[in-house]
Formats: C-alpha cells, sequence, structure tokens
C-alpha cells in the first residue's frame, strides 16, 4: 500500500521495466478509478498500485503477492489487505517491507490533524503493527493473539521467522533499567537525544558524530550494554523494542525543512519497568 503519487511512480517504474502495471488511489476521478481495476481485474495488468481506497470488496482469486510498500496502519488493515492474496486455495506469498521510521512520519502527520486521544489510538495501533513487524515470533500465532484467538495454532512453517528461526527469545529486563539510566544521564547534558545518540552510547561507540561530539561517552552508564548486542544494528532495535513497549517514548521536534526529528525521553511504562512488574523478553 502507498501514498497517492508513490502509486502512479511505482505503475511507472514496472511500466519501463516491461511489466503492465496500472494504479489507484482515492484521488482518481471515477472513471479512471472504474477503467484501471477493470484492467487489473480482467488479468490485462499484472499489477496493481494502490492505496488503502483500493476497496476491500475486490474479490480476485488468483492473487499471487500482496506486497506493502511502507507499513499498513492496524494489524486490522493488514489482515483484510493480505487476505487478498490466495483466494483460490493455491500458496501466496505477502511481503511488508518497513523503516521504524515509517512509523515516525505517520504519527507527526496524523497527530497534527487529530485530537490528542485519537493520536494516541492511532499510535497504539500502528506499534502493534511495528511489533508484528520486528517480532522473531510465528506471525500466525501473533495475528491471533491479536484478535484474542489463544488457540494452538502452528503455521507449519509458512512464515518467514518459522521458516528461518533465530536465536531463542531472551530476558533483556537489566539492560532496559540501565538503558533508561543511560537517558537520564545523557537528558542532563542535552534535552535532544536521538534513537541513535542512546544506542550507541549504551553499547559503548566510539562514533565522533554521535557519542564523542556531544560529550556522551563521559555519561555513567557509556558502555554498560557493550556486551549485549552483536552490533549497533542490534542496540538501536532494542531501543525502538522499548518504544514500542512505551519503556521510552518519541518527542517530534520541528525543523526549518518542516521535516520532523524524534527525540527519546522516557515513557509512561518506565515505572513498572522499575517496580518490577514488567519484564523484557526479545528475540536480538
Amino acid at each position: 500500500m502507498f501514498f497517492n503519487k508513490n502509486t502512479v511512480e511505482l505503475a511507472y517504474i514496472f511500466k519501463s521495466k516491461g511489466l503492465a502495471a496500472v494504479y489507484y488511489h482515492g484521488k482518481l476521478d471515477y472513471f479512471e478509478k472504474a477503467s484501471n481495476a477493470k484492467v487489473w481485474l480482467e488479468g490485462q495488468a499484472l499489477i496493481m498500485c494502490a492505496t488503502s481506497a483500493f476497496g476491500m470488496g475486490i474479490d480476485k482469486p488468483d492473487v499471487r503477492f500482496v506486497i506493502h510498500n511502507t507499513i499498513p496502519r492496524s494489524l486490522e488493515d493488514y489482515y483484510q489487505q493480505a487476505g487478498r492474496a490466495g483466494r483460490d486455495g493455491n500458496p501466496s506469498c505477502c511481503v511488508v517491507m518497513f523503516r521504524f521510521a515509517d512509523r515516525n512520519q505517520l504519527v507527526c502527520n496524523y497527530s497534527t490533524a487529530a485530537e490528542l486521544q485519537e493520536a494516541d489510538q492511532f499510535k497504539s495501533s500502528l506499534d502493534a503493527v511495528l511489533s508484528y513487524c520486528m517480532s522473531s515470533e510465528c506471525r500466525r500465532k501473533i495475528i491471533l493473539q491479536h484478535f484474542n484467538d489463544e488457540s494452538d495454532v502452528i503455521c507449519g512453517g509458512n512464515c518467514d521467522n518459522c521458516a528461518n528461526p533465530t536465536t531463542p527469545q531472551r530476558e533483556y529486563t537489566k539492560e532496559a533499567i540501565q538503558l533508561c539510566q543511560c537517558l537520564e544521564e545523557m537528558l542532563v547534558i542535552t534535552p535532544l537525544v536521538t534513537t541513535r545518540q542512546l544506542a550507541l552510547t549504551f553499547k559503548g561507540s566510539k562514533s565522533k558524530k554521535d557519542v564523542e561530539s556531544k560529550g556522551f561517552q563521559n555519561v555513567g552508564h557509556y558502555g554498560s550494554g557493550q556486551h549485549s548486542f552483536k552490533n549497533d544494528v542490534d542496540a538501536i532495535t532494542f531501543v525502538q523494542h522499548l518504544i514500542i513497549l512505551e519503556i521510552l517514548a518519541e518527542r517530534f521536534h520541528a525543523q526549518k525543512s518542516r521535516s520532523t526529528t524524534p527525540y527519546i525521553t522516557l515513557g509512561d511504562k518506565i515505572s513498572e519497568l522499575r517496580n518490577d512488574e514488567k519484564r523484557i523478553w526479545l528475540m536480538i
């Protein structure tokens, strides 16, 4: 699923590669929508590049791939959209391509146009999708649990996590507490701390740009996580997991370029972590 202009751009990229593709988004006029949908439904175009405006009632049984070019806005949306694949009973593939930064853009854009409660609900739905994308558990199990279905169903190796199992889940509660303490020490130096700066400081990086130029190598918990993560990417992923779990939170700071930069602060559930009411188990 895409933003409006992305559908058109991607369709033309496919066409330039010799693949028949059409596009569909909410701002097209009625006749172009109907024409493009007809072309795809009748098999004259191999690919449909669409936003969520492409209705749930569309029923084409032989869809082999549903590929999200960015994260869906909720697991309910994803379940419906992915469910368009393989309605004829034959094997099909669903793929979500995402970056954590996609969440930031969606949250910021929504927050500026919605009431606070609505924005919080939207962020919560989005974080459920991010948790699904970043998890190493069975995808089917996560979906079922989201819909309060506790049945013991195994996907049979059909999802990527079950087909290629990673390292077992382990506890990161101690690291989470230490990382939050590291953040508090960094916030004394500056109120503007990024995800990358926090992760690299906690891991003990000697990065001149993200650590040493800010004086973060001098905080008490600098390097406390150096033996907990194989590389910088794993440390950054750990911080992102804590954001989703609301141990940490992001504040968005507008720049002159109108882009937004998220900065890290302590989240709503930090007290649960500190009071030993919450344990952190992850696969990283």
